[in-house]
């Protein structure tokens, strides 16, 4: 030590004090010494007594779906890390598998430990996931007065990644019908038909409606009413001549 106090850049007398600790499993000494060290031709030389902290396949920050997060270190050393806020120590759950990241936030802590045992720098990330609900289905048929003579099949389009649930007449859930590609059929009657989106996160968007009324064909046909017959007019009676001047006169008129 008091080599490296006059020599800082003396490369055999760190070394011979890497070899001391590590002789002594005094791996927290040989993190110290090359913490400490500010020549990187002597950190390179040495390498093996540093171990390299924790990388995250992700950074912190703000998100809008879920993901599994990856941990990387350095060939031959174990990584150990919490989820929980809490510090990653030796006595940490063992990283084996990318870490399942969901709603909500989460603070990662990670370490990794070399083959030689020497403890690497705490690496802290905090992720923040926040879901967000579909936007609602769209129902291809509007509104509208319909006969069972025309195509009143109802088909409805949502989101990648999404669900479709229906009722008519009441607010569907997830226990609701399953909408599927046939479409859905329009009931008889006056009905509104109500919609809902679900992702895969569970996530349920708010409801899209449409009222129906359906009816019979047949019964819309109005008949033709019957035309109404013209009367045929009644000439009016010829008034008889009443004295005989007038029957003269009368007479005479038809002899013309």
């Amino acid at each position: 030590i008091a080599v490296l106090e006059q020599d800082p850049e003396n490369s055999d007398a760190y070394g011979q004090l890497l070899e001391l600790y590590e002789s002594a499993n005094e791996t927290d000494k040989i993190k110290e010494l090359m913490d400490g060290c500010s020549s990187e031709d002597i950190r390179k030389k040495y390498s093996d007594y540093i171990c390299e902290p924790v990388t995250f396949g992700m950074e912190g920050g703000e998100y809008f779906q879920t993901f599994s997060l990856r941990l990387n270190a350095e060939e031959g050393s174990t990584i150990y890390y919490t989820t929980d806020g809490s510090t990653a120590t030796e006595q940490s759950s063992v990283y084996s598998s990318p870490i399942s990241l969901k709603e909500g936030t989460t603070v990662v802590s990670a370490l990794a430990v070399n083959s030689k045992g020497i403890r690497s720098d705490l690496t802290v990330n905090t992720y923040t996931i926040t879901l967000k609900a579909p936007t609602p289905p769209q129902i291809a048929l509007g509104s509208g007065m319909y006969t069972d003579d025309m195509d009143t099949t109802i088909y409805v389009f949502v989101q990648e990644n999404c669900k479709a649930y229906y009722a008519f007449d009441e607010m569907p859930t997830t226990d609701s019908s399953l909408y599927t590609s046939s479409g859905i059929a329009m009931p008889e009657g006056t009905h509104t038909l109500y919609v809902i989106s679900v992702n895969q996160y569970g996530k349920v968007s708010t409801a899209s409606s449409e009222t129906y009324t359906l009816t019979s064909a047949r019964r819309q046909v109005t008949p033709t009413p019957a035309p109404e017959a013209t009367p045929t007019p009644t000439p009016a009676p010829t008034a008889a001549p009443e004295t005989a001047q007038e029957q003269g006169d009368f007479a005479q008129e038809r002899e013309e």
